[in-house]
């Protein structure tokens, strides 16, 4: 199954890419997610083990199931501010 991830911030920055898509079984994690992230970016490895995985507007680890097709995936990087 295809799935789009938005790129926010740095990762957005370090791909040159505002989207990517990848492609994973019917039944996939967001650890499958940010396996195939590193796989197809290598550029985005160091940062990938910080960044929060959002699907549908909602925080998951890496155990989670990604749900039905269609959901939206954003990869977000961490935020540092003052």
């Amino acid at each position: 199954m295809r799935h789009e991830i938005l790129l926010l911030g740095r990762t957005h920055e370090l791909a040159g890419l505002q989207t990517t898509t990848v492609e994973l079984p019917d039944v996939a994690t967001v650890g499958m997610v940010r396996a195939e992230l590193e796989r197809r970016h290598p550029e985005l490895a160091p940062l990938l083990p910080s960044c929060a995985i959002a699907v549908d507007h909602r925080y998951l680890d890496d155990r989670s199931t990604l749900g039905p097709p269609g959901v939206e995936i954003a990869l977000v990087p961490p935020v540092s501010g003052g």
